[in-house]
This record gives structure tokens, sequence and C-alpha cells, in this order.
């Protein structure tokens, strides 16, 4: 399955352009999906959960131009980062200094003008390839497949095969059945955290699918 970006912008005309240039960007590193923004930001939260292996998020600082949300690119993020603090964000500003540089939850900022640029197409890729290849290194093959289970059974029935495949990597990421004198201290502490976070998400999203 191919790694999926996440471009966020309320302007079509923007989604039609950049995402093109994002996609020439990434080639067949990753496919790009740009995203209209939901009025609110749990409506937004519940259509990414229902898009399959995200690897990162590009978000526009100023959601509001069209009028049809009720919060920032900086608010969106900040959501996210309480459900995934590993996740490769970035902000996409024509006004760099409009965002707080002591902003925590993002690599970095995009400014427009440097990324339309083909000068620094080289430099930018370098920098989310390195951040993508991190991030990849964190999430495990077992715990991709057990977010990937855990988000079909919230859509529907698991079968009795995948049940089972279920509770067992459920057990492994419950227990860190790992030979810790193969990893480090570091190594242990970044799957914790993953295992964590995908706890909160199971929480989070079955919240939301209760308020349906």
């Amino acid at each position: 399955m191919k790694d999926v970006i996440i471009f966020i912008d309320d302007q079509k005309n923007v989604r039609d352009i950049i995402g093109k240039r994002l996609q020439r960007l990434f080639g067949d590193i990753a496919q790009v999906k740009a995203l209209e923004p939901s009025s609110t930001t749990d409506e937004m939260l519940k259509k990414l959960f229902l898009i399959e292996n995200i690897v990162s998020y590009i978000v526009d600082e100023n959601l509001m131009h069209s009028g049809g949300t009720d919060y920032q690119g900086v608010g969106l993020i900040s959501k996210i980062r309480e459900i995934n603090s590993k996740v490769p964000i970035y902000v996409l500003t024509s006004d760099v200094s409009a965002v707080d540089p002591l902003f925590g939850d993002i690599e970095f900022v995009i400014d427009k003008v440097d990324f339309n640029k083909t000068d620094n197409k080289e430099k930018f890729l370098k920098r989310f390839v390195r951040h993508l290849s991190t991030y990849k290194d964190i999430k495990s093959d077992f715990l991709l497949r057990f977010e990937e289970l855990l988000l079909k059974s919230l859509t529907e029935p698991l079968n009795e095969s995948e049940k089972d495949e279920f509770e067992n990597l459920n057990t492994i990421r419950s227990k860190i059945l790992i030979d810790e004198g193969c990893i480090s201290e570091k190594d242990i502490e970044k799957l914790k955290i993953q295992s964590d976070k995908l706890d909160d998400i199971e929480m989070i999203i079955r919240g939301m699918m209760d308020e349906k």
C-alpha cells in the first residue's frame, strides 16, 4: 500500500496547483491527497481517520479564506498531535511571520514563495524524505497492522482470522514482547509512545462513532 501525504487547504485553486506540485515533488515516494477542510476539527478528524497509511500532513496556515471553517491550520494540527505525536506535519503559508516560531507541533514552516522556486525542490524533498523515513522506522510492522485492523473494526466486523490476529497483536502491543537485547532503550520508549497513542486513537474514534 502506497504512503499517503495529506495536503489541506480551503481554496480549491490552491489545492489544485500546490497539490500537483507536491505530487510532482514526491513522485513515486508517496501519493498526495489534497483535501478541503471540513467545517469543524472533529469532522475533519473523522475524515482523516478513514484514510489509510497517512505518513505526513501539509496544512495551510489560514483555513478560513473561504469562510467554511471555524479553525485555523495550527488548530487542526494541535488536534492531530493529540492522537499522533510522531507523524511529520508542516505548515504552508505566504506569511511566515504569522506562524509562532515556538509552535512545537510542526517540523518546519514552508514559505509558499520559497516552495515555488525550482532551485529549492531538492532541498525540500531531502528534508521531507528524512522525516518520513524516521517516522516509518518508528511505526513497526505489527503496530501498522494493529492500527489497520483497529480502524476496520470500527466500520465493519472482523472475520474470525482477523479477530485472532487482532487479539494477538494487542497482546504483543500491551506487553511489548520484544527482545530488549536487540534494541536500545530509546527504541523501546518510541514503541511505548506509539502504543499509548494507539490507545488514544481507539478511544477518540470510538467516541466519534458513538456520536453518529
